[in-house]
């Protein structure tokens, strides 16, 4: 990508992934988020991954849809942090199903 091309662009994206990996992944300070998820119980979420995400590890949104009683983790195969590749798609379903009130929105039912 082009964007990679300019020093500062990198730069900048080094230092907010290592602030985002050092920061447990915003899961919250000695994992406050994870820890006290299931107080989201009745509130739905669609998470959605590209497997090759190296930014944001598989574990960390497996670990939060595990914790969080009804999200659904939604993995999409050869996508890394992007839109592209059905992510997008994904997204916009579970926010339509969201606004139509579909507590199922998550799991593309």
């Amino acid at each position: 990508m082009e964007r990679y091309e300019d020093a500062r662009f990198r730069m900048a994206f080094a230092r907010i992934i290592t602030h985002y990996w050092s920061q447990g992944h915003f899961l919250g300070e000695d994992g406050v988020i994870l820890r006290e998820a299931g107080a989201l119980k009745g509130i739905p979420a669609a998470l959605v991954q590209g497997g090759l995400d190296f930014g944001n590890l598989v574990g960390t949104p497996w670990r939060l849809a595990a914790a969080w009683p009804d999200a659904e983790l939604t993995m999409v195969d050869e996508v890394g942090h992007t839109a592209d590749g059905g992510v997008g798609d994904l997204l916009v379903r579970a926010t339509d199903r969201f606004a139509a009130g579909d507590r199922d929105a998550g799991s593309g039912r």
